[in-house]
């Protein structure tokens, strides 16, 4: 386990509800891959009780002759773009519009059968059963849609 690893395990299960002597015990089976600092413990002085931090305090002793960890990686910067102007704002929303009032000009003439399947959940326990099937003839023809 890295040090990034088993500090987000330590700090994780504490906020799980785990005990202090649950993750201890788990503690003693695990290998650190790099060098375990004696701040990095001290750092993990509010998350973790003492039988926790005995058993990090001997990683820690074990640790010595591996690596230490790479540093962390650089923050990314975020490079904001302005919102556009309010008049690009005007044009952009032109342009939107047209094209959903144009939308439906555009489409083909068809027939398809439209298939919905109704489920319903009479206890409100995320129990689904399915109530009904209704199969439709839809047809779509000089921009006026007509279901039967």
């Amino acid at each position: 386990m890295t040090v990034n690893e088993l500090k987000a395990f330590v700090t994780s299960s504490k906020k799980l509800g785990h005990t202090d002597k649950q993750i201890a015990e788990y503690l003693k089976g695990v290998k650190v891959t790099e060098r375990l600092e004696p701040g990095v413990v001290e750092d993990l002085y509010g998350s973790a009780g003492p039988k926790t931090l005995e058993v990090l305090r001997r990683m820690s002793e074990g640790s010595k002759s591996l690596q230490a960890p790479p540093p962390p990686a650089p923050k990314p910067v975020v490079i904001t773009i302005p919102p556009p102007s309010s008049e690009e704002q005007g044009r952009i929303l032109d342009q939107v519009r047209e094209y959903a009032l144009d939308y439906s000009r555009g489409l083909p003439n068809f027939i398809c059968t439209q298939v919905t399947r109704r489920y319903v959940d009479p206890a409100g326990l995320e129990m689904w059963q399915q109530q009904d099937t209704i199969t439709a003839k839809l047809s779509y023809f000089e921009q006026k849609e007509n279901t039967r």
